[in-house]
């Protein structure tokens, strides 16, 4: 079947749409990904601030908390949107940690809310360069991704080496510091990440199919509508002559506007050519007709190609240059035994020599049977 432009056209132009939109999504996958990963170290590193000033203002001596503080850190998990929150002590066997206070938050694994409490002791086998570097106060802060036996985590760890002294109201170090940690799942990030990013997709695939079908829309109007009317109108051009020509709307002054107008013009100027044709036709009939007509009356004026008598035989023949010229010839058989013959041209051509032609054979008639010598019916003449 064969395709018209506008459908190779529309083709085109979805495919264009969804390369770019592609292109879109794939930008945005990047940035997204990249915002979130942001959000996400943000929004750890804040929980742990809010840990510190929560622990030194909660701290009972020697880093010894109450139960109201794991609360108080789980609510931080929830307003910051992260999955654990911590503080421990590195024990003097340098093998052990000490959770001092821990808060979880609702997306937390159930293997770690059964097995991590606050005073639990455990192997420091998540005591990486990462952590060591922060509790040997090399770095205030410090961010890293890692995975344990619970979950696959973004961590942040900071130290916390000073209380609040409520009594004199200032802050006091200690000599034994504990590492606040701040992690927030991997998957659960990714979760939030895939989320948005379908959110996103689908506006972006609603307002693109949006502005493709804007789009067709409007070249169906201002390009595909007026070609089929164009085309339409010289399909039908001569075979509905008959029909008066109704002319094509023309628009604005872009190309199709151009275009309707000439196709105009030029209907009009072929009409107006027709018209001429025609009436040229039909004049030209006319005039053959009538220049028929008038070469059968010539031809009736003259005397037959042959007559004879007794003594004498006449052949006669004329061929005009034109369909009524001016040629002429006559005879004619006298009383007395004599035969007169008349051969002439009427100087021009056309309907004019030949009415002259037909006065004159008239005249040489009337001569002839009054008698007349030739020089005397010439001089006649």
């Amino acid at each position: 079947m064969r395709k018209s432009f506008f459908f190779k056209l529309i083709l085109l132009i979805i495919l264009f749409g969804v390369v770019i939109r592609g292109i879109f999504l794939y930008v945005l996958y990047k940035n997204e990904y990249e915002n979130t990963m942001n959000r996400s170290e943000n929004m750890i590193y804040l929980a742990s601030e809010m840990a510190e000033q929560t622990l030194m203002i909660e701290d009972l001596g020697d880093f010894d908390f109450s139960d109201k503080v794991d609360d108080k850190l789980s609510e931080i998990c929830v307003k910051c949107d992260i999955t654990y929150l911590y503080a421990v002590e590195l024990n003097d066997d340098g093998a052990t940690l000490t959770y001092r206070a821990i808060g979880v938050g609702p997306n937390a694994s159930k293997k770690y809310k059964e097995e991590r409490h606050r005073g639990d002791v455990v192997y420091s086998d998540q005591l990486d360069d990462a952590m060591r570097s922060v509790y040997s106060k090399k770095d205030k802060f410090i961010t890293e991704h890692y995975k344990n036996k619970f979950d696959d985590n973004l961590a942040s760890y900071r130290y916390l080496d000073q209380k609040y002294n409520t009594s004199t109201n200032s802050y006091e170090e200690v000599s034994n510091p504990l590492i606040i940690g701040a992690e927030v799942s991997i998957s659960t990030v990714m979760r939030n990440f895939i989320k948005r990013f379908m959110i996103y997709s689908i506006i972006i695939a609603a307002f693109s199919w949006a502005i493709i079908i804007t789009v067709i829309l409007i070249i169906r109007r201002r390009v595909s509508r007026p070609v089929r009317m164009i085309s339409s109108r010289m399909d039908s051009f001569v075979s509905d002559r008959d029909k008066e020509f109704e002319p094509l709307p023309v628009k604005g002054s872009d190309e199709f506007a151009t275009m309707s107008r000439s196709f105009n013009s030029m209907a009009v100027q072929i009409d107006e050519y027709i018209s001429n044709i025609e009436e040229m036709t039909r004049e030209m009939h006319t005039r053959e007709a009538e220049l028929s007509l008038a070469k059968n009356i010539q031809l009736g004026l003259l005397k037959p190609g042959r007559s004879s008598n007794e003594d004498v035989s006449v052949c006669a023949y004329m061929r005009t240059a034109t369909e009524v010229g001016g040629d002429l010839y006559d005879y004619n058989f006298l009383d007395d035994g004599r035969i007169y013959i008349a051969i002439g041209d009427v100087s021009g051509k056309g309907i004019t020599a030949a009415l002259f032609m037909a006065r004159a054979i008239t005249l040489l008639h009337q001569f002839s049977d009054m008698g007349y010598s030739p020089s005397k019916l010439l001089t006649l003449f």
